[in-house]
Parts: structure tokens; C-alpha cells; sequence
């Protein structure tokens, strides 16, 4: 199942550089500068043209692309869901993998690989603690547990935001079979028959905004590019939607985080608009991934 949205408006095919999130620049001196003094460049370039550098408005996000089911019928597996996201020229890969449990074990993990990305697993450490953090386990049967594994294979930006996006999708779309626990041997046994979905009260959903100061005045970018992130302070907040009649309309703030460490450029203002735009952001794609949940079985 392939799940596709494209904002509405500007022709963002036409912008030649957004595939790598990199910025339109025209002619040599433009380069020189932007390499020079990046953010000075992008400084200028906002308070001339009052649009970014790849062309969208401060408040416009990039294309997404959610794919699920393209591994869960692999022979021998134990994966029962997976989602691969696309957020511009960021991607992840997640997967579900039903396990057996020990008293010990959290019912739901989390782990975070950073793959192609070039972050650090510092970093990956800090979104599996915030990620694990927001969601609750679902009933499952006795002795069993689930492993969500998220692999970024590119970062264009955003990183967190597809994380969130990839694990919901995943999880939504992960079956469960029947199956038996033998105390006695402490064995579990996979039975053949219908498969059920997971229930949720709550998925959480993320949007990161980038706050960069041009002089002028600050101002909140949504969805940010890399080469943003790199020039911006980021605040990333985390939403929880009600997956009650798949309906989006129950919102509510989980977390409010900044990524990475250090001064802050936000005020309350800025803060109250990166919850605004946060909430106007989940209603796009929450909605698809809440309601494939309760979509047909193909199995």
C-alpha cells in the first residue's frame, strides 16, 4: 500500500535542487557566497526574497510518500509490519518484528539505527529514548513483545519527523497471528488462521520547525532541509492523535524537544506557532496511516 501526498499550490517539481534539499543558487558569486558565509547567504536571502532556499514558503513541508506491507510476508520471518517513508530527499525504513519476551523485556522497543544518515548513534540513542518514551504497548499475547528497528537510509532534513512517521505507519500496518504459549516448555507456537491488527489510543506524530534568526526578525521554518537544520535552532514537537473511529480531530502536545543541544532562539511566541503549524502538520498524514489500520486484510 502506497500512501502519497503533494502539497498544493507551487510547482515544487520545478525546483531543480529540492531532490537533494540542496539550494537553487544561480550565479557564481551566489555559490561562492553561500560556501563562504552559509549563513549569511541564507540570512539575505530571506529578508530579499521572503521564501527559502529551495523555493517553498517559511511554512510549506516537502512531498511525503508512505509505502507499507513491502516485507511482511517474507517466508520464515518474524516481521509482521513495515513502512519505508519519504520526506523529500529524507528516508526510513521501519520494520516490526513480533519476539518472544522475558519479565524483564519492554512489551514495545525501539531501536534506531542511523544507517546512511551521518548521525552518530548519540544522536540515535536520543530519538529511541524520546521515541519510547510516547508510545504505549499494545495488548498482546502472553509472552511476546515487539521490536520496531528504524533504519534512515538518507537525511535530507527532518530525520525525527520520518522516524515518527515510519514507526506509526509500520505499526499500523503490522498483523498479528494467533498464537500459543507451552509453559511447561516455554515455547511459543505460531498457528495458522486470521490475523488481527494492533490497537492504539494514541499514535504519536512529530514536525520539526527551524528557528533562524535573520536580523529582522526570527523566524519559524517547517520541515527544514539539512542545510537548514545546520543553520537554525530546532524545536521538534510530538503530537498524539486519537486513532478512535480513525478520526484526527483529538490532538494532544506528548513532547516539546530541542535537537540539538544548545541556546535556544525561541520565544513563546515562536513556541505557540510550532504548535500551531505542528497541529495543521498532523492532519495530513495521520489521517492515511490511522485509517489503513483498519483497511482490509490482503493476507
Amino acid at each position: 500500500m502506497a500512501l502519497k501526498y503533494r502539497p498544493q499550490g507551487k510547482k515544487f517539481d520545478a525546483i531543480a535542487q529540492e531532490v537533494r534539499g540542496e539550494p537553487a543558487i544561480g550565479d557564481d558569486m551566489d555559490k561562492f557566497v553561500l560556501r563562504l558565509k552559509p549563513e549569511l547567504y541564507m540570512r539575505t536571502y530571506l529578508n530579499q526574497r521572503k521564501t527559502r532556499l529551495d523555493g517553498r514558503d517559511f511554512h510549506d513541508w516537502r512531498n511525503f510518500e508512505i509505502i507499507c506491507g513491502a516485507k511482511r510476508t517474507a517466508l520464515n520471518s518474524c516481521v509482521v509490519g513495515t513502512a519505508c517513508v519519504s520526506n523529500g530527499s529524507t528516508q526510513v525504513f521501519a520494520s516490526v518484528e513480533l519476539k518472544s519476551a522475558l519479565e524483564s523485556d519492554p512489551l514495545l522497543q525501539f531501536e534506531v539505527r542511523p544507517g546512511c544518515s551521518g548521525r552518530d548513534f548519540t544522536w540515535a540513542r536520543r530519538v529511541e529514548i524520546l521515541i519510547s518514551e510516547v508510545y504505549t504497548a499494545p495488548d498482546l499475547a502472553k509472552a511476546l513483545r515487539l521490536k520496531v528497528t528504524l533504519l534512515s537510509l538518507s537525511d535530507g532534513g527532518a530525520l525525527i519527523d520520518a522516524c515518527f512517521l515510519a514507526a506509526s505507519a509500520a505499526l499500523t500496518d503490522s498483523r498479528i497471528p494467533p498464537t500459543t504459549f507451552d509453559a511447561e516448555r516455554n515455547l511459543i507456537s505460531v498457528n495458522s488462521g486470521s490475523v488481527h491488527s494492533l490497537e492504539f489510543n494514541l499514535l504519536p506524530f512529530s514536525l520539526t520547525c527551524a528557528i533562524f534568526d535573520t536580523g529582522n526578525g526570527r523566524f519559524v521554518l517547517t520541515d527544514p532541509t539539512s542545510f537548514e537544520e545546520d543553520l537554525c535552532s530546532l524545536v521538534t514537537v510530538v503530537y498524539g492523535v486519537s486513532t478512535s473511529s480513525g478520526s484526527t480531530s483529538s490532538r494532544s502536545v506528548l513532547k516539546l524537544c530541542q535537537f540539538p543541544d544548545g541556546p535556544s532562539a525561541t520565544t513563546p511566541a515562536l513556541l505557540r506557532d510550532c504548535l500551531r503549524l505542528t497541529s495543521r502538520r498532523i492532519c495530513d498524514f495521520s489521517g492515511p496511516v490511522i485509517s489503513s489500520s483498519s483497511s482490509p486484510e490482503t493476507k
